[in-house]
Formats: C-alpha cells, sequence, structure tokens
C-alpha cells in the first residue's frame, strides 16, 4: 500500500495542493523549515524521503554555493520527479534512491540529515536513527517533521460534524435482527480531542532538532 501511495508524486501533490489553496499563514511551510537549517557556508546535506524536491525547489534562491545536496527517496518515481524538478545538470544536487534503514555512505560523512515526514513510515526505526547517526559527522544535525495530533484542524471540525450526525441519525435508526426483529442501535462512544501548542507557521506539525555529540567512553 506504502508504495502504491508513493511510486510517483501524484497523490502527494494532491495533498500539497489542499494546503496550497486552503492555507491561511503567510509565511509557506518550506521555507520556514528551510530557515532552520543551521548550517555552514559550505556543507554537505542528505535528505532522505525527498519526494520531488519541493523544500530545495522553493528555497532555491537561498542555497549557499557551498553546499552539496543529495536527495534520496525509497521511491524510484519520487526521485525521477526530483531530478526533473531540479534539473539534472545541477551539480549542488545528487539523486539517489535509497532505503533509510541501510544508507549507502560512509560513515561521518552529512552535516546533516532532512527526513520530513517520513520516520513514521520506517519499519525498523532503531535501524534508521543508527544509520542515520553514522552518516553524520559529530556535531552534525538531524532535522526532522511529522504531523501532530492536530493535524488539519479545520478538516478534523468538518469530520468531528459529520460523527456527530452520523452518531444522531444512528440513535434513531431501527435496525433489523434475525431473533427480535427492529430495535435501536446503542449510541455510539464520544471523541475526544487534544491540542499541541508550537511555534510554527503549522501549528499541527511537529519539529524536531537533534544533534549528534561525541562518542564517550567509561574511565
Amino acid at each position: 500500500m506504502l508504495y502504491d501511495q508513493y511510486r510517483d508524486a501524484s497523490n502527494l501533490n494532491a495533498r500539497v495542493d489542499l494546503h496550497r489553496r486552503f492555507s491561511t499563514n503567510g509565511c509557506g511551510w518550506l521555507r520556514w523549515v528551510f530557515e532552520r537549517l543551521h548550517l555552514p557556508g559550505r556543507a554537505r546535506v542528505l535528505e532522505m524521503g525527498c519526494d520531488p524536491g519541493y523544500l530545495w525547489l522553493k528555497n532555491r534562491d537561498r542555497i549557499p554555493a557551498g553546499w552539496s545536496i543529495t536527495l534520496s527517496d525509497l521511491s524510484a518515481g519520487m526521485v525521477r520527479e526530483a531530478r526533473l524538478n531540479l534539473g539534472p545538470g545541477d551539480e549542488v544536487f545528487v539523486f539517489e534512491t535509497d532505503d533509510v534503514q541501510w544508507i549507502p555512505h560512509p560513515s561521518d560523512y552529512f552535516d546533516a540529515v532532512v527526513a520530513n515526514h517520513l520516520l513514521y513510515h520506517v519499519p525498523d526505526k532503531p535501524k534508521a536513527f543508527s544509520e542515520i547517526r553514522r552518516v553524520l559527522k559529530v556535531g552534525g544535525s538531524l532535522y526532522a517533521a511529522t504531523n501532530g495530533e492536530d493535524d488539519m484542524p479545520e478538516l478534523q471540525d468538518i469530520l468531528e460534524q459529520v460523527r456527530q450526525a452520523a452518531r444522531a441519525l444512528l440513535h434513531h435508526l431501527p435496525l433489523r435482527t434475525a431473533r427480535t426483529g427492529w430495535r435501536r442501535r446503542s449510541r455510539t462512544s464520544d471523541y475526544t480531542a487534544t491540542k499541541t501548542p508550537s511555534t510554527s507557521p503549522r501549528p499541527d506539525r511537529l519539529w524536531t532538532t537533534c544533534s549528534r555529540s561525541p562518542e564517550t567512553t567509561s574511565p
């Protein structure tokens, strides 16, 4: 199912277009993410789960000339579209089809790894984090984002109205059973919602930055 969902960018583009059409925040998500990449003027960057390369496409005017960026995705279709979007002749970018659980790069190689909306898809997360830590230089950083509990609250409000209407309908709708004939359906359980505060332009998304520390040994 995951392969079918991400074999190319068509399904992702539909979701991106939904945010583009209805977002009310003046600061775009991808521009906000880029501003959090605190890296030197010369740096090696690895993005796992690059999708069609939107992060770099939206911030192309801000990429330092000294950066070398490797875009990687498990989906060959996504990598192909990223290459088309960013241009195969641009020496800043390298395109690969890789799995975050087995990163084909030497240890202590990258200054930063970016993994946005990826890690919840990974079957073996400890293995993925181990690989990310291995390829990061000491002092390098992992930048990761995921969907929060309050993802797309307006859509969730609409869905909750539908749930409430369905509960009201089912409470009064008779149900035919083999033994007793017609009876009323039992009331369904209530739903609860929680909200998580955030300082990002998308409060429905969680943003994490963590850095690799030097190895420590016991005395």
